[in-house]
């Protein structure tokens, strides 16, 4: 950003958490940053989810300080900037304009998403320009780990409360009794996932005897759970360290799996019901069409939610 230091620019390091709309999750949050004295600002972005924001030093290192050994996707990130960014901003280095566009290509080169940002605005070509430098300059270095990451079930539920979903998937089918199909979906979505991120969880779900696939497009990566006996298995693993999707978790689990085995999404009252209790566990999207109301307006025989 702009600045009125010697340089006319600075940077300042932010940490941003995004969360879904669930207030466990966010209590969660909020008891940690207090217990460890890391102030910050939280804000509802535009989809209803909260936004967290840490920006000063103090409070940005003691959280870095916190997280750094149990962090995979930010690994090189916050190495960076504890090791390399903060030491040269408190040295002064950082007011020489060589090492000032040195952080600059450095944060692109850890971020592919923001050198990818064609709306980001101060980029290294713009410090070149602005500044009449026609040397290379090059990012700063961090080494790889030669240990292959490996994650537990707790670090694997915490991955699956910020970027999974267990939901219902409906289909017109011509070719089954009802006219519609109903499956299940448990994955993972996110975009700019590391490879070494992906080693992991992929890695984790091989050592547990979990069937998946992976499915990419463009830097959006999905990891799905490919059938019921797996996704019986993944959900036992991490259910006790599940915060947003504990209550789903246990749903499927107990009631939709053995409803499934049961072929009992196969009758009109069967897929109503699974689809209800979901309904009361989920997030209601207003554009969702297949709802429980909907199959209880297309099959008058329907009743109300018959699973206890």
């Amino acid at each position: 950003s702009k600045s009125n230091r010697e340089l006319g620019y600075r940077i300042n390091p932010t940490i941003i958490i995004h969360i879904n709309q669930n207030d466990e999750l966010y209590g969660f949050l909020d008891e940690f940053f207090v217990e460890n004295q890391i102030q910050f600002k939280v804000s509802s972005t535009d989809s209803g989810a909260r936004r967290i924001e840490i920006d000063t030093k103090n409070n940005v290192s003691r959280f870095l300080d916190l997280i750094k050994d149990h962090t995979i996707q930010h690994s090189f990130s916050c190495q960076f900037i504890q090791d390399h960014f903060f030491p040269t901003r408190e040295s002064g280095d950082i007011l020489e304009k060589q090492n000032f566009i040195k952080m600059v290509r450095s944060i692109e080169t850890l971020q592919p998403r923001r050198a990818s940002n064609e709306s980001v605005k101060y980029t290294t070509q713009y410090f070149y320009q602005e500044w009449n430098i026609d040397e290379t300059v090059t990012p700063v270095m961090i080494p790889s780990k030669k240990n292959k990451e490996k994650v537990d079930d707790d670090y694997v539920a915490g991955f699956f409360d910020g970027a999974g979903k267990i939901r219902p998937v409906i289909h017109k089918s011509e070719s089954t009794e009802l006219g519609y199909s109903i499956s299940l979906r448990v994955g993972i979505t996110r975009s700019w996932l590391r490879d070494r991120m992906i080693n992991a969880i992929t890695r984790y779900f091989k050592d547990r005897n979990v069937k998946y696939n992976t499915n990419e497009q463009g830097s959006r990566i999905s990891i799905h759970v490919t059938d019921h006996d797996s996704i019986r298995e993944f959900l036992n693993n991490i259910q006790t360290s599940l915060i947003s999707n504990f209550e789903i978790s246990m749903l499927t689990v107990d009631k939709i799996l053995p409803a499934f085995e049961d072929n009992y999404h196969k009758t009109k009252q069967g897929l109503h019901d699974i689809v209800s209790l979901y309904e009361i566990v989920m997030d209601q999207d207003p554009e969702r069409k297949y709802t429980s109301e909907y199959f209880k307006n297309q099959w008058n025989e329907v009743q109300s939610l018959t699973i206890n």
